[in-house]
């Protein structure tokens, strides 16, 4: 390599390590995916075991519908937004057992939150208010079951999520949600215009469909908005409290009896133990019959 090169690669390097400082900075000690500012860690990790596996169920029910479509479904802001959801769940739980691995991903795992978070009030709210009218398939109790899962299920995951961890959207991190969207909105354009329209009240031609695209988007960036403001006025304080108490990124004390007993007086896991159970059991007995 020349010297030249070498200098290039140098300059390219600092560029990134700016950047990177600038995206992050003040955020190195937050533990924001490890812990909850009001639950106990292991009340915290069952419910995020209880979230996880209603979402990867969800994940498992889509493919076995669109089995034949796997990889095209990726032209669905859906498909994004329940797999991103799975993938979030998954990286949270193994971060809070895993200190090594949190030291690496917590970072990509808070963005990914920051993300899908964002995203799906647009896509929840997007297929229940425009799209669902226009689908065209029979609409039974597996579809019912289904399409609530995937529009709306994924997005109260979301929320109870938030509401207990310590993730803070961060006005820098637009950038991360602004690219995720240009970048879903380019496969959008290049379905819709090379074969068909990936949703009908989309075809890039009407002077509607534009407003409706940047109307979506700015929807996106408006939820991001209203979560931080939320961070903010609810959680910031507690959040900062918790921190300065618990040194530390992740709990490694053993899972005891103690704990479990602790979790289960509180009403809440109940609540969402008993759903959980019922949704899987529900999806389960309609799956069988489809």
């Amino acid at each position: 390599m020349s010297s030249a090169d070498t200098m290039q690669t140098s300059k390219f390097r600092k560029m990134q390590q700016s950047i990177h400082r600038w995206l992050w900075h003040n955020t190195s000690n937050e533990k924001s995916i490890s812990q909850s500012y009001i639950l106990e860690d292991q009340t915290f990790y069952l419910v995020r075991q209880c979230c996880f596996a209603i979402a990867l169920l969800t994940w498992t029910m889509s493919q076995l519908d669109s089995r034949h479509a796997i990889i095209t479904n990726f032209q669905y802001l859906t498909e994004w937004g329940v797999n991103l959801t799975v993938v979030y769940f998954a990286l949270s739980l193994r971060i809070m057992k895993d200190h090594k691995f949190a030291e690496k991903y917590w970072k990509i795992t808070h963005v990914i939150f920051e993300i899908v978070y964002s995203a799906e009030f647009i896509i929840t709210a997007m297929y229940w208010g425009a799209i669902y009218q226009t689908i065209k398939r029979e609409k039974d109790a597996y579809y019912l079951t289904l399409t609530s899962l995937e529009h709306g299920g994924m997005f109260v995951l979301l929320i109870i999520d938030n509401i207990f961890n310590r993730i803070k959207f961060y006005k820098r991190h637009l950038i991360y949600l602004i690219s995720f969207i240009i970048f879903y909105l380019t496969i959008n354009l290049t379905v819709t215009l090379c074969f068909e329209p990936v949703y009908a009240i989309i075809d890039w031609k009407s002077k509607e469909s534009h407003i409706f695209a940047t109307v979506a988007l700015l929807s996106t960036v408006f939820h991001f908005v209203i979560a931080r403001i939320i961070y903010e006025l609810f959680k910031k304080k507690k959040v900062e409290k918790t921190v300065v108490a618990d040194d530390y990124f992740f709990t490694d004390k053993p899972f005891q009896l103690t704990h479990i007993n602790k979790a289960l007086e509180n009403k809440f896991v109940w609540w969402v133990l008993i759903i959980s159970v019922s949704m899987m059991v529900l999806s389960t007995i309609i799956t069988a019959e489809y």
